[in-house]
């Protein structure tokens, strides 16, 4: 299975099949984030994008170039992940992921997990949690809940990082770095390459110090 995070796996293949941009727009990266958040297999995304890119194809001018927006591929998506639940009731595959609660029922987790580390969160980086479940406490619907709580999750890992030894801080900053110079390599956009770095950073803070993030189950 691809451990390479689910918006970066997004973007590079729609990248890729369109030949137009550098990054997923603002716009597309709530549609990618929403499907990510409702579990939606990352192949049925791709067969929906290349069945909207040939539904396209079939009544219009390719010459014009194909839709830039992830939108415009969403309801083909769709239409891929209702094939792929209709088969999981059929028992024809496994469900990969979590299912995902609502706003109330994340907030809820993500609270309690904070909550349940600050005995082994080094004194330092206690404030950071402390101000990181005020803000869950006081989420209004403004914005992605899965997008505040990574927030939250880089936060709290920096400031452990923060806490953390000289030698520890430039271990740390020399995987995470590694692994931005390998998104560069790959020409994945800035979102793409964001997500990647916070899922190193993720991994390198608990390979490091030994310190995993409380928000990694909510995530």
């Amino acid at each position: 299975m691809d451990d390479t995070p689910f918006l970066a796996q997004v973007e590079e293949f729609f990248l890729a099949q369109v030949k137009q941009g550098l990054s997923l727009r603002p716009a597309d990266i709530e549609v990618a984030r929403d499907w990510e958040a409702r579990t939606v297999p990352i192949e049925a995304v791709r067969r929906g994008i290349v069945m909207g890119i040939k539904a396209f194809e079939a009544r219009a001018d390719p010459r014009g170039g194909l839709p830039r927006s992830l939108g415009y591929y969403r309801h083909f998506v769709e239409k891929e992940f209702e094939a792929h639940r209709r088969a999981l009731a059929l028992g024809l595959t496994f469900r990969r992921g979590p299912v995902q609660d609502g706003p109330a029922q994340v907030i809820e987790s993500a609270v309690a997990a904070l909550e349940a580390s600050m005995d082994v969160i080094p004194p330092a980086a206690r404030p950071a949690v402390a101000n990181a479940i005020r803000l869950l406490h006081s989420f209004d619907g403004s914005r992605s809940i899965t997008m505040v709580v990574r927030d939250v999750d880089e936060t709290i890992l920096q400031a452990v990082v923060s806490a953390s030894t000289p030698e520890a801080r430039a271990d740390i900053e020399a995987r995470v770095a590694e692994v931005a110079e390998d998104a560069s390599r790959r020409g994945l956009g800035r979102v793409a390459a964001k997500d990647m770095e916070a899922a190193a950073l993720r991994k390198a803070v608990a390979d490091v110090t030994g310190f995993r993030s409380p928000l990694e189950g909510v995530l």
